[in-house]
């Protein structure tokens, strides 16, 4: 018996699990972090062009000074992001290679020992429209391990000390890999419409937006994959959640808005935080690490891309990556390296690396600050999920007030089984 899978039984015979409000710890950075992000606005930047892929590159994953692109092109790239040298390229999907991981060394650790593989080798992960799930070597550009889903995937993330590997697909399943054995831990249909983003949270903390315009927040509870609050009606109609972060206890919203919207799963309460100096906007990508919030933005009239950073816990805007003729940022990724330098990742049309050594001399891109997005962007909400903003193709169009409704408050443990089959 797989050591996750529990003895079948028909649901109405399984215990319940009370399903709690999750928590993790807060995303904070260390305090002279904290000093230096309130001098991001008088910064300047070293940014490298990286060149290789021949498409849109969807997902980036870094470690410090390695990095792992997955574009369009069907392939991933394993980059040096000090000296923009490509590695190696991992080749074998068949179609857009829509998400990467690349293991900490902890997590390789863990994995490789299970895997009888050195733990000095890198371990990432790719998911493609091609319903492959796929285990690299990246160092060496080998695969390892090639899973059918029979689901074209969207997007992927780990999960706990035994490095399950979580799967998002376009048909708006939730699948728990592990990926040593090569099988399913727990699948559920958790949306109606495709998984558009997907955020762990601790150990346990699964969050996923779909475009049926809806958030799940998860428990993976004794092998088993719980859902504990539903936020539905997130957006306005004709409107898509584009990405997601948490922080430990509140979820940042990237969607086809001006504003990113931060929900505290806990209370119910809702801000908004502007994230487009004009009217229109479209947030393709949220990252949190290290106390630092980035968002991705879009001038529709320029076509320059841009990055606005915030600081944890209070959200206080901090500065503005620009990136001319380079569109929409659709991934985001930032690491602090050897605790001197502040690395971020932009990846889209074009990839790109910004480096920010606050002890050096600053670089020759500057940060931008715009006074508009230190405003508040709206007065804030609690316990109502109605997709208003500051905006009138934002307000509600007459529907009931929504909620965060834990399944507890809400249902019998009978139904809350059966929602989830």
């Amino acid at each position: 018996m797989h050591p996750y899978s529990t003895p079948s039984s028909p649901p109405c015979l399984r215990p319940l699990v009370i399903p709690t409000v999750p928590t993790a710890p807060l995303e904070t950075a260390p305090e002279k972090w904290l000093l230096h992000y309130r001098r991001l606005k008088k910064a300047g930047f070293t940014v490298r062009e990286l060149k290789g892929h021949h498409d849109i590159v969807w997902s980036v994953a870094l470690d410090g000074n390695v990095l792992v692109s997955a574009s369009r092109d069907t392939t991933l790239r394993v980059w040096n992001a000090q000296s923009g040298q490509e590695l190696c390229s991992l080749r074998g999907h068949t179609s857009s290679v829509n998400a990467a991981l690349l293991l900490s060394a902890e997590q390789t650790r863990v994995l490789s020992s299970r895997l009888g593989c050195p733990a000095a080798h890198r371990i990432a992960v790719s998911g493609s429209s091609d319903c492959y799930l796929n285990l690299w070597l990246a160092l060496q550009g080998e695969l390892l391990k090639s899973m059918y889903t029979y689901n074209p995937i969207s997007t992927l993330a780990v999960l706990n000390e035994d490095c399950l590997i979580v799967v998002g697909t376009e048909g708006g399943k939730i699948e728990v890999w592990d990926v040593v054995q090569a099988v399913v831990v727990s699948s559920v249909i958790g949306h109606e419409g495709s998984i558009a983003a997907l955020w762990v949270d601790g150990p346990t903390t699964i969050v996923t937006g779909s475009s049926d315009r809806s958030l799940k927040v998860w428990q993976f509870l004794s092998g088993e994959l719980c859902a504990v609050q539903v936020i539905g009606d997130c957006v306005p109609r004709g409107h898509h959640i584009r990405s997601l972060a948490t922080d430990g206890y509140r979820i940042f919203v990237g969607a086809d808005s001006s504003n990113l919207k931060v929900i505290n799963w806990s209370s119910g309460r809702i801000d908004r935080l502007r994230n487009h100096p004009q009217e229109q906007g479209s947030t393709q990508a949220v990252f949190i690490k290290a106390g630092l919030v980035l968002a991705s933005s879009c001038d529709l009239d320029t076509g320059c891309s841009a990055v606005n950073m915030r600081m944890l816990p209070g959200g206080d805007y901090v500065g503005t990556l620009r990136q001319e003729g380079q569109g929409k940022a659709f991934a985001l990724a930032s690491d602090i390296v050897e605790d001197i330098t502040l690395r971020i990742v932009m990846g889209g049309i074009g990839l790109s690396v910004w480096d920010w050594t606050p002890q050096d001399k600053p670089g020759d891109h500057p940060v931008v600050f715009l006074e508009a997005l230190a405003e508040c962007a709206s007065g804030s909400t609690s316990g109502s999920t109605s997709a208003e903003s500051d905006h009138e193709e934002d307000k509600p169009t007459g529907s009931p007030e929504r909620r965060l409704l834990p399944f507890q408050e809400s249902r019998s443990w009978f139904s809350q089984w059966c929602s989830l089959m």
